[in-house]
């Protein structure tokens, strides 16, 4: 296997996702980290996998909406 059909592998496209996502959370990025854990679900080959990748969006959607809203 070549490394451009490797980047295509749906288990490394999850890895990639899931540990920028981390990276984002770790720096507070709430909103970037839910967006790429969502598309890291859609990678995911596992049920666990899945479900892990939809429930750190979704914490991460929470924990972006707590923000305060600048626009206001």
């Amino acid at each position: 296997m070549d490394w451009q059909s490797d980047k295509r592998d749906p288990a490394t496209l999850w890895f990639s996702l899931s540990s920028r996502a981390a990276e984002h959370e770790q720096g507070k990025e709430w909103h970037i980290a839910a967006l790429l854990w969502k598309e890291a679900a859609q990678y995911a080959k596992t049920h666990l996998n899945n479900e892990w990748a939809n429930l750190r969006g979704d914490f991460c959607t929470l924990r972006a909406n707590r923000l305060p809203k600048y626009n206001e």
